[in-house]
């Protein structure tokens, strides 16, 4: 008994059929690891911001970011300022020794570009300014 014979074309169409299966499922296997990459990143540069002004509200103004906080090679910076900007002319002035102030929250990357920003109001005392 013989079994099926296929000719030489036949073989070279399922061949190619193969092919192009096997391209499509790697292009499509590539794309969704780039886009895990790309997810994976951006939620590092989130929740890097998010520590980060946790502890700014938490710490004292001008408090510096420990070493350990922030995830490798990230880095966090915060400017405190009077929050004077858009206010109604009452709530411009201190009331008993506090004030509102602006926590303008910056953490960079290793490279030092700057992946996210937020501000803040937040009570605080008069001295701290």
């Amino acid at each position: 008994m013989t079994g099926p014979r296929f000719s030489l074309l036949e073989v070279l169409l399922a061949i190619v059929i193969l092919s192009l299966l096997i391209g499509g499922a790697m292009a499509f296997t590539s794309q969704a690891s780039a886009d895990v990459i790309r997810s994976r990143r951006d939620w590092e540069a989130t929740h890097a911001l998010s520590l980060a002004t946790e502890y700014f509200l938490l710490a004292p103004p001008r408090a510096s970011v420990p070493h350990d906080l922030l995830p490798e090679g990230y880095s966090a910076e915060c400017r405190v300022e009077q929050a004077t900007s858009d206010l109604p002319e009452f709530a411009q002035a201190g009331q008993a020794g506090w004030t509102l102030a602006r926590y303008v929250i910056d953490v960079h990357d290793g490279a030092g570009a700057t992946i996210g920003h937020r501000e803040v109001i937040k009570v605080v005392r008069e001295d701290d300014l």
